[in-house]
């Protein structure tokens, strides 16, 4: 994992909480206070006043995150920004991300935007510069420090006020940054949901086996991590319900040898019925119309 600056004294304030020691973080995490847990993820990933855990302690800041902690939000933006494990390197979210954190008045992340501006848009650089002053007046020690290691770079560069900066700088799509902050995209703990995504990824495989769709199913929803994170998860009981229910059905391997690139030695096919049947109406349909018209499709 790409290393993020991250330094604890204290008393600190985290997201909107005010913490006095290691011991009042740990306590409040313990009761899941969503600025707490936040905090103590951080810690965690670099071992600070805590047992070092590193990417495994990723899921309590997406937790925090998603509960709206403004500094687990620019954290996880700082993580798309580099790319960090599981978080592939996404610069645009990364920014959506720093909007986000910005609106809920984190002035850190006033600077994190303003010193990408800079650094990737050739010209938005008086935007940028002008975000990182307003967080440095702010008391953001990071954009201290990066007005400081820029230094002759700043030469030539437009002055201009924060307030002259357009309101559409500061806009973002609320969907994108709450699907960035939202670990997977399925509730695991609801069967229900997860046979959803089950038949979700059948109809976009066509066929698959039980372990092709629930690879599949990972990367869909589940940010592609690994199998062994999930071996709770009832994605066997939930296949066994879309079966039993009729809601899939097996599949003739040799009839989709050809369409599928399946041979003869897989495991047994299944394929979303629903979206067998969908297909089947809309043949029926076009025949039909065809019929009407006085054409027979098989001439065309």
């Amino acid at each position: 994992m790409n290393q993020v600056m991250f330094q604890m004294s204290f008393p600190t304030t985290y997201g909107k909480t005010r913490f006095t020691s290691m011991d009042d973080v740990k306590e409040k995490a313990s009761q899941r206070q969503p600025d707490a847990v936040g905090l103590y993820a951080q810690c965690k990933m670099y071992g600070v006043g805590a047992k070092k855990c590193g990417e495994a302690a990723i899921d309590d800041i997406f937790e925090s995150a998603k509960a709206g902690c403004s500094d687990a939000i620019l954290y996880l933006g700082r993580l798309y920004e580099q790319g960090a494990g599981f978080i592939p390197k996404d610069l645009e979210q990364a920014i959506c991300l720093y909007k986000y954190a910005y609106s809920l008045e984190n002035a850190d992340a006033l600077h994190n935007l303003g010193f990408v501006l800079f650094s990737t848009v050739p010209n938005k650089k008086a935007i940028g510069l002008a975000m990182m002053k307003l967080s440095a007046r702010f008391g953001s020690k990071g954009a201290q420090f990066h007005l400081n290691l820029l230094g002759d770079r700043l030469a030539g560069v437009e002055e201009m006020s924060f307030y002259d900066i357009p309101k559409s700088e500061f806009a973002f799509d609320k969907k994108v940054a709450k699907d960035a902050v939202t670990l997977y995209q399925v509730d695991l703990e609801n069967v229900d949901d997860i046979k959803n995504g089950l038949l979700d990824v059948l109809v976009e495989l066509g066929a698959g086996t039980f372990s092709e769709t629930v690879t599949a199913f990972r990367f869909k929803f589940l940010r592609g991590r690994e199998y062994e994170l999930f071996e709770d998860v009832p994605f066997e009981e939930a296949f066994e319900e879309l079966k039993r229910d009729k809601q899939i059905e097996k599949v003739d391997v040799s009839t989709l040898t050809n369409a599928y690139g399946h041979g003869a030695a897989e495991d047994t096919l299944y394929r979303a019925k629903f979206a067998t049947q969908s297909k089947n109406l809309v043949t029926t349909d076009l025949n039909a119309m065809f019929a009407d018209l006085g054409l027979d499709p098989n001439d065309l």
